[in-house]
C-alpha cells in the first residue's frame, strides 16, 4: 500500500497515513458496499489534517482514471473540498507550475476528456492551451502566473450528472465480464516496456499501451469563433466552397459567416427556411445567403455518443434558388424519416433560446435511447432518374467532414487532401475498439475506411503524447495488408491525404500553399503493373526483421509481406526458400531471382492456360476449371487439416472422405477431381512451379521453426477484399440476398452467414428477358437497334458470360458492340449495367437439377418439383454462387438475356418474390446501350488495366482514341499470353519464344512513344524481361540499359559474351552496381581478355600491374603472364615462365635478349645445354638425310651458334659441349675422340665423356693401319670409356645421379623419390617400351636374373661381385605373389651354387634360347674343330674383326664342376676392310712364335650344358668352418628382427589418409619437447592435433586438384564463356582455401613456436578454423577426412572429465559395531 507523506505548510507537521489502494479494484467497487465503504475512506483522508491533499490528489492519479472517478461518485461536499483544496494550491508563479501537482492533474484531464465520447465545448480550446503551456511558461517565468481556468472547468465538468455513467465506465470498465485476453495482452506489453536494455535483445518498448484514448486523437479543433453545433459539409459543399474562395472571394467571406452563424446556433428565418413540406417528418432547411445562392442543410441528432445530443448541422451544398427542386428535397426527408421516431423526435426539437427573442439555440442532450428500428428502404417511384441517381449518390455514398480549422486551412490554401468524415455508430464502434477482431461486411460497407481512421488515430495519439512527455515512445508499428497493389497505393495514398489534414491544422496558409505546389507538380506513373515497379524500386527493405520506424505506418500486399517474410526466415535457416526449385544464391534477394518466382506462381490465369488443357478430357468432363482450381487452393492443398501433414496437401482418402455438408462442391465427384489434382501436382513439378498453399505452408514452416523475425508488430489490418462501391439499388440487392438464401437454404455451411443485405434507395428492378427467341427482330432489336445499326455498349456497361467460349460465340453473332468479360475476369469490378448473357444456356447443370430451387416458392405458387439431395444437387451450389458474383457486378441497372429452359426455375422463384421484372415479346423493351464519352472509356480502360484485363482494357481505350495507352495495354498482353505458352517441346519452346519476342517489341515500341520517364524505364524492362524468356540475351542487355537497369545490362552482356559492353557498363555505371556484381563480371571479363591475348584491355581492369600478374599466376595464365612480362621488360620472369610451361626455345630466345643481366646469360646457357642433351642423350643420333634444321633440336642449334658466335656469352665448358653436340647431329664422330678426352681431363664430366666417346666408338676403327703409338693411344682412349661405363655399372645409386640423368634423359619426380620420368625416344624409353612387348613367358625379372648370371656372374670370379648379384635377384622374391617356375628356382637361392643350379636347369629343362648369349668360344682360340650345336638357335661367336685389347679370362662352367680357363691371346691385325679384302691367316711359324701351347686339355667335345656346371670348378676348395654358438644365436636374432620389420613394413599404409595419421603422428612424437610434456597440452599435441594436420593435407591437396581441373578447364579452347561464373568461383574458392591451409599449416607445424604457449584456447580457435574451411567444400569431398575432423574436434573441444577419487570410508564411531 502506497504511503502517503508530505507537508502541507511549514507550520504544521503531518504524520505518516496510509492510503488502501486495494479497496479501489475495480472489479471490487461494481457492488454498490464497497464502493460505499471506498468513497467514506477517502473523505476520512481529506477531513484528516495530517494528511496532505496534494499527495492524496497525486496518488489518485497514478491510477488512471482514478481521480476522475472519485471526483464525479463522491457526495457533492466531499467534491468541493477536493476541488477548492486543489484551487487553492495552484501554482502563482510560472516557474513553479512545471513541478506542481496542478501540471500532472491538468495534463491527465486533459486527455481524459478528450478521450470521452461527449461533444463538450471548448474541450479542444482546453487541451490546445494546456499543450502550449510549457513553452509559453517557460517564455514568461518571470512573470505572474494565476489563471486557473482550465483547471476549474475539468473539475466542475467532472460533476456533470450526464457524465457520471461515462466515468464510472471509464474506471471500471464496460462489463463484469471483461475480455481478460485483452487485458493479459496489455499487462505483457507494459511488461515488455519495462525490461531492461541490457536483459533483452530487442529493448524497443511497445507503443501498444500508449495511443489510447482514440476519441482524442480522432478529434480536430473547431473553427475560431464557431459555437456548439457541429458543421459537416458534404463533398459538393466543400467544392463549391473551395469554388467561392478561388473565383469570388466575397462570396466565400459570406459562406463562412453564415457557417458561423450556424454553428453558434443563429436560426434565423433566413438561416433555417424549410425546403421540405409540412407533411415530411424530417426538414430539409436553407440557408439564404445573397440573392441567388442557398445552403442546402438539415438538422439531424449526434448519435455517437452514449449521451445523445443534438449538434449536427449537415450542409449539403451551395445551390442557386432555381436548383432547390423540392420535390427532391422531400425524398431526401422522406428517406430521413425512415430511420425511425426517435430519431425523427430528436433531429425536430429545439430548446428554447438561450435570451429569449434572439433566435439562438444551443444543442439539446437526451438520455440514451433504445435501439432504432431497421431501416425500411423508401419508394418514392416519382423521381427522375437523374433525381435518384443524386439522391443515392446524396445518402448513401456522400461522406460528410466536419468543418474544422484544419479543413478551414486546406481551403484557404488551396490544397487538396482527405479529411476524416462522420462515422456511423458501427464504424465508430469499430475504430475504438482496443483489442483484436474481425470486421465482417460485403464491399462497400466501409471496412477499409474504418481500418484507415482507426490507423490514423493511433499514430495521431502516438504524436499527441510524444509532444507532452519528455521521454519519447516508439512509433506504432502498424501495417495494413491486402491483396492487390493497386488498392495498397490506393489506401496509402488515401492515409497520406488524411495525414495531410492532420498537419493542416497546425499548419498557414503559405505552408501549405508550398506543399500542394510540390504534390500538384508530382506527375502520374502511367500505365505500369503496380506489383511488379514496387518488385523493381520499391522502398522497403530485403527483410522483415529490416524494417525501421519510418517504414511505419506500412501499407504492403501479402505477396510483399511474405516475401520480407521468406527473407528473413531462410536465411537465418542457411537455406533459401525452395518453391519449385527456383533456389537464391546465399540467402542472396535479386529482383531477377524474384522476378522469376514470379513466374513460376500458378495462378488461375496460369492454370486455366498451361495446365488446364493438358488435363485428361475424360476427367474435366463438365467440370468447371475456375472451380476445380478453388477446390485445389482452398480444400486439398489449402484447408486447416493440410497444416499437420507433411506433404502440405490431403491425400485421395481423405479427400474423398470430407464431409459432404463442409464441403460439397464436388461432392459427387471427388474421385474425377483427385485424379485431375494429380495431374496437376505432376505438371507442377515438371514445370518447377508453386502456388499460394505452397508459400503458405512453407512459410508457416519457418515461423514455426524460427518465430516472427525482428520486433512485434503493434497492429495488423488485413483487408482480405478489394473495396467496392455498395451495391445499393433495392432490385439489385434484392436479387442478390435471393441467391444467398437458396444456398443458405439448401448448402448451410458453403459460405459465411452474414445480416441480410439492405438496399438503402429504392432502384429498378432487374430486368429478365424471357419467352425469346434469338431469332426474333426484337431480340435483333435489342441487341443491335431498331435501325440496323450496331449499338455500342456504354463505358460504364458490361455484358458478362460464363468463359471464353461463349464470348466468342457472343461476337461472331454481334460483334464487337462493348465490354464483355468473363465471370472471372468481373471479379473486383463494378459496372453501372449489366448484361448477363447466356448464364443459365451455358451451365453444365441440366433443367431437373435446377428445379431444386423451386421448393423455396411460397406455399401459394407451390409446383411439383424435385426432393433435395446433396450429392445430386451440389452443382447447383457452384451455379449460384457464381450467379451471385454475376449479379453483384451491377450497381444501377441487370438484365438477364437467356431463352434457355435451365433458367425457367430461376425465373419463377424470382417472380414470385416479385424480384425482377419479366420482359416478353409482347412487351415494349427498354434500351440498355448507352454512349459514353472517350474520358468515360479511358477511365474504364484504368480500371482494367489495374485489374490485370488487359486486352478489354486496349478495347476501352481505343474506343477512347488513345492509341498508345492501347498499345501499351496489347503489350501486357502479348506478355500475359506468351507466359501461359508452354515450353515443353522443341516446337512449343519455339512458339513460347515467338510469343516473348511479339511482347518484347511491343514494349519497346511502347517505350519510345512514352513522354514519362517512369513509363521508358518500366517499359524497356519489360521488354528485357521478355527478351530474356525468348533467349535473347543481346537485346535484353540493351533493353535493361535502356531501363537503367544497369546490373541486368552488364549481366547479360557477358551471357551473350560481348564482355566489352559488359565492362563498359560497369565502369560507366559504378556506382548504381553492387560491389557483389561488378567484381564477378569484371573477373569472367579478365579471365576471356587473358584467355584471348587480350592484353591491354585486360590490364586495364587491375588497379597495379602486380594484381594483373598475380591475378593471372592464380589462374594459370601463363603464356599471357609471360607475354605482359616481356612487355613490360621483365624479360628474365617471362623467359621462366616460358621454360616452366616447357616452351624452351622461347625461354632461351628471351635469356639471350636480356644479355644486359649475367643471370640471364647463365640461363640461357643452362636451358640451352639442357635442352641438347634431352635431344641427343645416349645413344641418339639424327636420322641420316633428315633436315634438322626446323626441328627443335635444330633451333636450339642455332641459338647455340648464335651464343658462340656472340662471344662471352659461352663458358669453355658449354663451348665444348655446344662442339659436341654440334659434331654428333653433323656426324663428324673421329672428332669426338679428343672432345671425350677433354672432357675428362679437363673438365671431369663423366656424362659427356661417355657421350663423346660412344658416338667415337659407334663405328669400327682401322686399328690394322695405325702406328703403335696411335694404337697405344687408342686403346687407352678405349679403357677410359670401358672405365666409365664399369663405374656407371656399378654405381650403386644410378637414379638419384645428376651426370647419369643427363646422359640417359631421365629425371626424378618431384612427388616421389621412387619413380624417374624417361624422355621419349631415349635409349632407356626404347629398352623399357621392348621390355614391356615382349611375350608374358619371357618374364622379365626370369631375363634379368640370366643376363646379370651371364654377364657378370660367369665372367666376373669375384666373391663380391656374386654375393651382390646373388642379393639383387632373391630381393625380387615376394611370399605373397606367384612366380613362373623358371623365375621362381632363382629368387628363392640361398648361395651362389643355387643360382648356378637355377641357371644349369634353366638351360637343360626348357631348352632356352637364350644359352647363346653365354655360350661365347673363340673360334681362333681352338684347337680342333667346334662340334656344332644341336640346337638351332645356338651358333658359335665369330667376331667381325678378331682384334687384341690384351688378356682375359672367360670361366664357362661344366658339368663335372670344373672350370676349364681359356687364356685370351692378343690377335694378329687383320688388316683395315676398306683395304685388301684379303684375310690374312697366322702362318704356323708365327703361330709357334707368338702364340702359347694349344689347349690340349680342352675337351672340345663337351657341349655347353656340361660346361654350365664347372663354373666354380677352378677355385680352390675350401673346409666349411662349422659357426659358433654365439654366432647361430646372433643370426636368430637378426633373422628375427628382420622378420618384424619385414611384417611391419608390409603392414604399414603406403598412401591416403592412414599413411598421413601415422607419418603425422611420428613428426608430432619426434618434434614432442621436454617443455611440452608437461601438462594437458601433450595430449592435444599428441591426440588431435596429427589430426587436425591430417585435414589440412587433405584439404590443400583437394582443392590443389580442384583448382588444376578447373584452370584446364578454363584453358581449353572448347570450354564456352558460359562456364566462366562457375569456374572462376571453382578456382577462388580453391585460392582462398589454399592460403588458409598453408596459413594454418605453418601455425599448427609441430615444430613452430605456436607449441611452445601450449595454449589450448588458441588450439581451438584453430580447429575451430579447420572446420569451418571443410564446411566450404562440397558435400562428399571431405569423406576421407571427417573421420580425423571429428577426432580432432572431441579432443580438443571435449573436457577431459576429473578423475573421481573413490569414497572415504566412514568414520566408525560405535565401539560395538567396531
Amino acid at each position: 500500500m502506497p504511503l502517503v507523506s508530505t507537508t502541507r505548510n511549514k507550520s504544521h507537521k503531518l504524520t505518516h497515513v496510509k492510503l488502501d489502494m486495494g479497496q479501489f479494484d475495480p472489479s471490487l467497487l461494481r457492488e454498490d458496499v464497497a464502493l460505499e465503504a471506498a468513497l467514506s475512506s477517502v473523505q476520512g483522508h481529506l477531513l484528516n489534517p495530517a494528511v496532505d491533499q496534494s499527495a492524496l490528489v497525486s496518488l489518485l492519479l497514478d491510477t488512471p482514471n482514478l481521480f476522475q472517478f472519485i471526483v464525479s461518485s463522491s457526495a457533492e461536499w466531499t467534491s468541493d473540498l477536493l476541488i477548492s483544496g486543489i484551487l487553492d494550491s495552484f501554482p502563482s508563479e510560472a516557474r513553479l507550475f512545471h513541478t506542481s501537482l496542478s501540471s500532472k492533474l491538468l495534463s491527465a484531464l486533459s486527455y481524459f476528456f478528450l478521450s470521452l465520447d461527449m461533444p463538450l465545448a471548448n474541450v479542444g480550446e482546453c487541451h490546445r492551451a494546456i499543450q502550449l503551456a510549457r513553452p509559453v511558461l517557460d517564455a514568461i517565468s518571470s512573470l505572474r502566473f494565476g489563471d486557473q481556468n482550465n483547471a476549474q472547468y475539468y473539475l466542475q465538468s467532472l460533476r456533470r450528472a450526464e457524465l457520471s455513467a461515462v466515468i464510472r465506465t471509464a474506471y471500471l470498465g464496460g462489463s463484469e465480464t471483461e475480455d481478460t485476453d485483452l487485458d493479459n495482452h496489455t499487462a505483457t506489453a507494459n511488461a515488455d516496456v519495462n525490461i531492461p536494455i541490457a536483459a533483452a535483445i530487442d529493448v524497443s518498448p511497445t507503443a501498444f499501451p500508449f495511443i489510447q484514448p482514440m476519441k482524442a486523437a480522432l478529434y480536430f479543433e473547431s473553427v475560431e469563433g464557431f459555437g456548439e453545433w457541429r458543421i459537416l459539409i458534404s463533398t459538393r459543399a466543400d467544392r463549391n466552397i473551395r469554388e467561392a474562395k478561388k473565383k469570388d472571394s466575397k462570396l466565400f467571406r459570406i459562406i463562412m459567416k453564415k457557417i458561423r452563424e450556424l454553428s453558434n446556433g443563429h436560426f434565423s428565418d433566413d438561416n433555417q427556411k424549410r425546403l421540405t413540406g409540412s407533411d415530411i417528418d424530417i426538414p430539409i432547411f436553407e440557408a439564404k445567403m445573397t440573392r441567388d445562392t442557398r445552403f442546402g442543410l438539415d438538422c439531424v441528432k449526434e448519435f455517437d455518443i452514449e449521451i445523445e445530443r443534438q449538434g449536427l448541422l449537415r450542409i449539403y451544398g451551395i445551390y442557386t434558388h432555381a436548383q432547390l427542386d423540392r420535390r427532391f428535397w422531400d425524398a431526401v426527408g422522406q428517406h430521413l424519416a425512415g430511420k425511425g421516431r426517435e430519431y425523427r423526435k430528436r433531429c425536430v426539437y429545439r430548446r428554447a433560446p438561450h435570451h429569449p427573442g434572439d433566435n439562438v439555440y444551443l444543442p439539446q442532450s437526451f438520455p440514451q435511447a433504445d435501439l432504432e428500428s431497421p431501416v425500411v428502404p423508401s419508394r418514392i417511384p416519382d423521381l427522375r432518374n437523374e433525381d435518384r441517381e443524386e439522391l443515392h449518390a446524396l445518402l448513401v455514398l456522400e461522406k460528410f467532414i466536419t468543418f474544422s480549422q484544419a479543413l478551414l486551412n486546406s481551403i484557404l490554401a488551396d490544397q487538396d487532401v482527405a479529411h476524416v468524415f462522420h462515422l456511423s455508430p458501427a464504424e465508430q464502434e469499430i475504430v475504438k475498439h482496443s483489442g483484436s477482431c474481425y470486421v465482417l461486411g460485403r464491399s462497400g460497407t466501409g471496412k477499409t475506411t474504418t481500418m484507415l481512421f482507426k490507423m490514423l488515430g493511433i499514430e495521431r495519439s502516438w504524436d499527441l503524447m510524444n509532444d507532452s512527455t519528455k521521454e519519447k515512445i516508439p512509433r506504432p508499428r502498424q501495417v495494413f495488408v491486402t491483396q492487390s497493389r493497386v488498392l495498397a497505393e490506393k489506401v496509402e495514398e488515401y492515409y497520406a491525404k488524411l495525414s495531410k489534414s492532420c498537419a493542416a491544422a497546425q499548419r498557414t496558409a503559405e505552408d501549405s500553399a508550398k506543399m500542394a505546389s510540390v504534390s500538384q507538380d508530382s506527375e502520374d506513373d502511367g500505365l505500369l503493373d503496380r506489383d511488379e515497379e514496387e518488385l523493381w524500386s520499391g522502398n522497403l527493405p530485403k527483410r522483415f526483421s529490416e524494417l525501421k520506424q519510418e517504414h511505419f505506418p506500412l501499407f504492403l500486399t501479402f505477396d510483399q509481406l511474405c516475401r520480407l517474410l521468406e527473407a528473413d526466415l531462410f536465411s537465418t535457416r542457411n537455406h533459401s526458400l525452395s518453391l519449385g526449385g527456383v533456389d537464391a544464391d546465399d540467402g542472396t534477394l535479386a529482383n531477377e531471382y524474384m522476378s522469376q518466382r514470379r513466374d513460376s506462381f500458378v495462378s488461375y490465369d496460369v492454370f486455366i492456360q498451361s495446365y488446364w488443357p493438358h488435363f485428361p478430357q475424360g476427367l474435366k468432363k463438365n467440370l468447371d476449371p475456375a472451380s476445380v482450381f478453388a477446390e485445389f487452393m482452398g480444400v486439398i492443398k489449402g484447408s486447416e487439416k493440410t497444416l499437420n501433414i507433411e506433404d502440405g496437401f490431403l491425400d485421395k482418402h481423405s479427400y474423398t472422405n470430407l464431409s459432404h455438408r463442409q464441403q460439397g462442391t464436388f461432392a459427387n465427384r471427388r474421385e474425377a477431381v483427385y485424379a485431375l489434382f494429380e495431374s496437376y501436382m505432376k505438371h507442377m513439378r515438371e514445370r518447377r512451379d508453386w502456388d499460394a498453399p505452397d508459400r503458405t505452408h512453407t512459410i508457416l514452416l519457418g515461423l514455426k521453426e524460427s518465430g516472427v523475425p525482428g520486433k512485434k508488430m503493434d497492429f495488423i489490418y488485413v483487408d482480405e477484399a478489394q473495396d467496392n462501391l455498395l451495391i445499393d439499388a433495392l432490385g439489385i440487392v434484392s436479387c442478390a440476398h435471393s441467391v444467398v438464401q437458396l444456398i443458405t437454404r439448401f448448402w448451410p455451411h458453403a459460405i459465411d452467414t452474414l445480416a441480410e443485405e439492405k438496399g438503402i434507395i429504392d432502384g429498378f428492378k432487374p430486368v429478365f428477358l424471357s419467352s425469346w427467341d434469338q431469332d426474333t427482330v426484337q431480340y435483333e432489336q435489342f441487341l443491335f437497334g431498331s435501325s440496323g445499326t450496331q449499338l455500342e455498349f456504354g463505358a460504364q456497361q458490361c455484358i458478362l458470360v460464363r468463359d471464353d467460349i461463349a464470348r466468342e460465340k457472343l461476337r461472331a453473332q454481334v460483334g464487337d458492340i462493348g465490354l464483355v468479360l468473363t465471370l472471372y475476369e468481373s471479379k473486383g469490378l463494378e459496372f453501372n449495367d449489366v448484361l448477363l448473357y447466356n448464364f443459365f444456356e451455358d451451365s453444365t447443370v441440366d433443367i431437373s437439377q435446377w428445379r431444386i430451387v423451386l421448393n423455396a416458392l411460397p406455399e401459394k405458387d407451390y409446383v411439383k418439383c424435385p426432393r433435395f439431395d446433396d450429392a445430386r444437387h451440389n452443382g447447383v451450389c457452384r451455379e449460384l454462387k457464381f450467379l451471385y458474383v454475376a449479379i453483384t457486378r451491377a450497381r444501377k441497372n441487370l438484365w438477364l438475356a437467356d431463352c434457355s429452359d435451365r433458367a425457367e426455375a430461376i425465373r419463377a422463384l424470382w417472380t414470385a418474390q416479385g424480384l425482377v421484372q419479366v420482359c416478353t415479346t409482347s412487351d415494349t423493351l427498354p434500351r440498355l446501350a448507352v454512349s459514353s464519352t472517350p474520358e468515360e472509356w479511358a477511365k474504364t480502360a484504368r480500371d482494367l488495366f489495374d485489374h490485370r484485363r488487359y486486352l478489354q482494357a486496349a478495347r476501352c481505350y481505343e474506343r477512347a482514341l488513345l492509341n498508345r495507352e492501347r498499345d501499351i495495354a496489347h503489350a501486357f498482353y502479348l506478355r500475359e499470353q506468351a507466359r501461359g505458352t508452354s515450353s515443353t517441346g522443341r516446337i512449343a519452346n519455339t512458339v513460347r519464344i515467338t510469343a516473348f519476342v511479339a511482347a518484347a517489341n511491343a514494349f519497346s515500341a511502347s517505350a519510345v512513344a512514352a513522354a514519362k520517364r517512369s513509363e521508358k524505364i518500366a517499359y524497356h524492362r519489360n521488354a528485357a524481361e521478355c527478351f530474356v524468356e525468348a533467349a535473347d540475351d543481346v537485346r535484353a542487355a540493351e533493353a535493361f540499359l535502356h531501363a537503367e537497369l544497369f546490373t541486368r545490362a552488364a549481366q547479360h552482356y557477358r551471357k551473350a559474351g560481348m564482355f566489352d559492353n559488359a565492362v563498359e557498363v560497369i565502369q560507366s555505371h559504378r556506382t548504381s552496381i553492387q560491389d557483389d556484381d561488378a567484381e564477378n563480371i569484371i573477373a569472367v571479363a579478365k579471365m576471356h581478355y587473358f584467355k584471348h591475348q587480350a592484353l591491354e584491355r585486360a590490364t586495364n581492369l587491375f588497379s597495379s600491374l602486380d594484381d594483373a600478374l598475380e591475378f593471372m599466376d592464380d589462374y594459370g595464365f601463363d603464356t599471357a603472364r609471360a607475354t605482359l612480362l616481356e612487355g613490360i621488360g621483365r624479360i628474365a620472369e617471362a623467359a621462366e615462365l616460358h621454360l616452366a610451361e616447357g616452351r624452351t626455345i622461347i625461354a632461351i630466345r628471351l635469356f639471350i635478349q636480356d644479355s644486359q643481366n649475367a643471370a640471364s646469360k647463365q640461363r640461357a646457357e643452362e636451358c640451352l645445354l639442357e635442352g641438347l642433351w634431352k635431344h641427343l642423350s645416349f645413344s641418339l643420333v639424327p636420322r641420316p638425310g633428315l633436315d634438322i634444321s626446323d626441328s627443335p633440336l635444330g633451333e636450339l642449334l642455332t641459338l647455340s651458334n648464335q651464343m658462340r658466335d656472340a662471344g662471352g656469352s659461352l663458358s669453355m665448358k658449354a663451348q665444348d659441349e655446344v662442339l659436341m653436340f654440334q659434331n654428333i647431329a653433323s656426324g663428324q664422330l673421329l672428332r669426338l675422340q679428343g672432345l671425350g678426352e677433354k672432357f675428362h681431363n679437363s673438365h671431369q664430366d663423366s656424362a659427356a665423356t661417355v657421350l663423346c666417346l660412344d658416338h667415337a666408338f659407334s663405328k669400327p676403327l682401322k686399328t690394322h693401319i695405325m702406328s703403335h703409338f696411335e694404337l697405344a693411344s687408342f686403346l687407352q682412349t678405349f679403357a677410359l670409356y670401358t672405365g666409365e661405363l664399369k663405374k656407371i655399372v656399378l654405381d650403386a645409386d644410378p637414379s638419384h645421379s645428376t651426370s647419369l640423368q643427363r646422359l640417359f634423359g631421365f629425371e626424378i619426380l618431384e612427388d616421389s623419390k621412387d619413380n624417374v620420368a624417361i624422355g621419349s625416344g631415349t635409349f632407356l624409353h626404347d629398352f623399357v617400351s621392348q621390355r614391356r612387348r615382349m611375350a608374358p613367358d619371357l618374364n622379365g625379372r626370369y631375363i634379368l636374373a640370366r643376363l646379370c648370371l651371364t654377364l657378370l656372374g660367369y665372367n666376373i670370379p669375384s666373391f663380391r661381385v656374386r654375393l651382390d648379384i646373388q642379393h639383387a635377384i632373391t630381393s625380387l622374391f615376394k611370399p605373397d605373389k606367384p612366380y613362373p617356375r623358371q623365375l621362381l628356382r632363382f629368387v628363392r637361392a640361398s648361395s651362389w651354387d643355387d643360382l648356378v643350379r637355377a641357371l644349369r636347369y634353366s638351360s637343360v629343362e626348357d631348352n632356352s634360347r637364350f644359352d647363346e648369349l653365354i655360350q661365347l668360344k673363340d673360334t681362333t682360340r681352338l684347337s680342333g674343330p667346334v662340334r656344332p650345336l644341336t640346337d638351332p638357335g645356338r651358333g658359335p661367336f665369330v667376331p667381325a674383326q678378331t682384334e687384341t685389347y690384351g688378356e682375359a679370362a672367360i670361366a664357362l662352367p661344366s658339368h663335372d664342376g670344373s672350370d676349364t680357363i681359356y687364356n685370351v691371346l692378343p690377335l694378329e691385325d687383320l688388316g683395315d676392310n676398306d683395304g685388301d679384302n684379303s684375310t690374312h691367316e697366322p702362318s704356323a711359324d708365327n703361330l709357334d712364335e707368338t702364340a702359347p701351347q694349344e689347349d690340349v686339355d680342352i675337351d672340345h667335345e663337351m657341349d655347353a650344358d656340361t660346361a654350365a656346371l664347372s663354373i666354380d670348378a677352378g677355385q680352390e676348395p675350401q673346409a666349411p668352418v662349422p659357426p659358433t654358438e654365439r654366432e647361430v644365436e646372433a643370426a636368430r636374432r637378426i633373422a628375427r628382427f628382420y622378420r618384424q620389420v619385414i611384417v611391419r613394413d608390409r603392414r604399414l599404409p603406403k598412401k591416403g589418409p592412414a599413411e598421413a595419421r601415422m607419418r603425422w603422428f611420428v613428426i608430432c612424437r619426434d618434434g614432442l619437447t621436454q617443455e611440452m610434456c608437461k601438462g594437458k597440452y601433450r595430449y592435444r599435441y599428441l591426440g588431435p592435433l596429427p589430426h587436425a594436420l591430417v585435414c589440412l593435407e587433405g584439404i590443400n591437396t583437394y582443392v590443389a586438384v580442384m583448382k588444376k581441373k578447373a584452370r584446364l578447364r578454363l584453358l581449353s579452347e572448347s570450354t564456352p564463356h558460359a562456364e566462366y561464373e562457375t569456374l572462376n568461383a571453382q578456382i577462388a574458392r580453391a585460392i582462398s582455401a589454399t592460403k588458409e591451409t598453408v596459413r594454418l599449416r605453418k601455425i599448427l607445424d609441430p615444430k613452430s613456436d605456436f607449441h611452445r604457449k601450449k595454449s589450448l584456447d588458441e588450439l581451438e580457435v584453430k580447429v575451430k578454423e579447420i572446420e569451418q574451411i571443410m564446411s566450404t567444400l562440397p558435400t562428399g569431398a571431405t569423406k576421407e577426412w571427417e573421420w580425423d575432423l571429428k577426432v580432432a574436434i572431441k579432443g580438443t573441444f571435449q573436457a577431459r572429465e576429473p578423475a573421481t577419487k573413490p569414497p572415504k570410508p566412514e568414520l566408525v564411531v560405535d565401539i560395538e559395531e567396531w
